[in-house]
């Protein structure tokens, strides 16, 4: 640490070593664990989705359950409330296990089970809509609701 730091927060040498020692664990630990993660997306072992592969009114698979996504972010999508409440949640990318588009031979088995369905967004908009009526019928303009299926690909 500079001397600088060290007087700035009055610091004492030991505390200064400390901090420096718990930097250097933390710096290898995270080459570690990002070495790891890119090992598992080169072998295939996990998938390594950004925001150019989701779009909004895809389906995502977090956590067991398929969720429509309302809005890609930098590091996450936005998704409705994953526990049937009137806000939006977010997912990061890493957290996806699979995903479904519309158009894919999956897609009608996606949608047609028990899915709630909600209105889709305005343009310009980055809340989620407020649910629909139950009954509206599902189609993939329609952003889904939050239990799509219980089952999902992982």
């Amino acid at each position: 640490m500079s001397p600088e730091l060290i007087a700035a927060c009055a610091l004492t040498p030991q505390q200064c070593t400390r901090l420096d020692e718990q930097q250097t664990h933390l710096s290898e630990q995270l080459t570690h664990w990002n070495a790891v993660r890119q090992a598992q997306i080169r072998d295939g072992l996990t998938p390594n989705y950004t925001r150019a592969d989701l779009a909004p009114g895809d389906l995502i698979c977090y956590r067991r359950q398929w969720l429509p996504v309302v809005r890609s972010n930098p590091k996450s999508v936005t998704v409705p409330s994953i526990v049937g409440g009137d806000w939006t949640d977010t997912v990061r990318y890493e957290r996806i296990s699979d995903r479904a588009r519309p158009g894919e031979a999956r897609w009608p088995q996606l949608t047609r089970r028990g899915a709630r369905s909600r209105p889709p967004l305005e343009p310009g908009t980055d809340a989620a809509p407020r649910l629909a009526a139950a009954d509206q019928p599902v189609t993939s303009s329609v952003l889904l609701g939050h239990r799509a299926s219980s089952r999902c690909c992982y």
